[in-house]
């Protein structure tokens, strides 16, 4: 018998019930390479763009924030149900989280100073040049448990130095956890509103620092 020599060079083709498994593994190939994009995460309010329209310097300036080592990672580090902690790779902050910590609440203090100045008051009146405030904040504790709750303890310490007189200063325990829904957008929404009640905090500490002594409304770092 003669075999054509086509025959004998031409690969075999395949059948469709031998196609099927090899496309179900192709299938499963593609599904699991896959790669979930990156989801980066903000402290910056979206609410906060129309800030200082006084055009006035703000007296106070946020110096330096500290951060737990722990947390201090660019992805999100949440808290588990047994107490240890998860680093989520695919959740992260779009800067350094001491400098988003540090971004909010200078954007917040601006947002509450901005509406306790008087809309006449003209740019040039000496009481317009409030002394400078320097806030330091040391967190603590950033507490991330997704579907809870947020959480931020910090001691907030505020120094005042106004020419002629002696420098006074000032620290304070804050702790303020805030319920949270489902999602990680969620737990970011969570810390912005924390931060935001620091914010509020720190503002009437540096207000009756500028008069007198101050009293904490949280627990004074003794």
């Amino acid at each position: 018998m003669t075999v054509h020599p086509d025959l004998l060079t031409r690969p075999a083709l395949l059948t469709r019930p031998a196609l099927l498994p090899r496309l179900a593994a192709l299938a499963l190939c593609v599904a699991g390479c896959a790669t979930a994009p990156t989801h980066y995460l903000t402290l910056m309010s979206s609410a906060g763009t129309n800030v200082n329209q006084s055009g006035r310097t703000p007296p106070f300036t946020v110096v330096a924030v500290t951060v737990p080592s722990q947390v201090d990672q660019p992805e999100l580090v949440v808290r588990q149900d047994d107490g240890s902690l998860a680093l989520l790779e695919k959740e992260r902050w779009i800067a350094p989280l001491g400098d988003e910590i540090r971004g909010a609440l200078t954007l917040s203090l601006t947002k509450k100073w901005d509406a306790s100045v008087p809309p006449a008051q003209p740019a040039d009146d000496p009481k317009a040049a409030a002394p400078n405030v320097q806030i330091r904040l040391d967190v603590q504790r950033f507490d991330s448990v997704p579907g809870s709750y947020a959480l931020i303890a910090a001691v907030s310490t505020l120094k005042l130095a106004v020419p002629g007189s002696p420098a006074r200063s000032a620290s304070c325990r804050v702790s303020i956890k805030v319920p949270v829904g489902e999602g990680y957008e969620a737990l970011a929404r969570g810390h912005q509103a924390a931060l935001d009640a620091i914010a509020a905090l720190i503002a009437g500490e540096a207000a009756q620092m500028r008069t007198g002594p101050v009293t904490c409304d949280a627990a004074p770092v003794t």
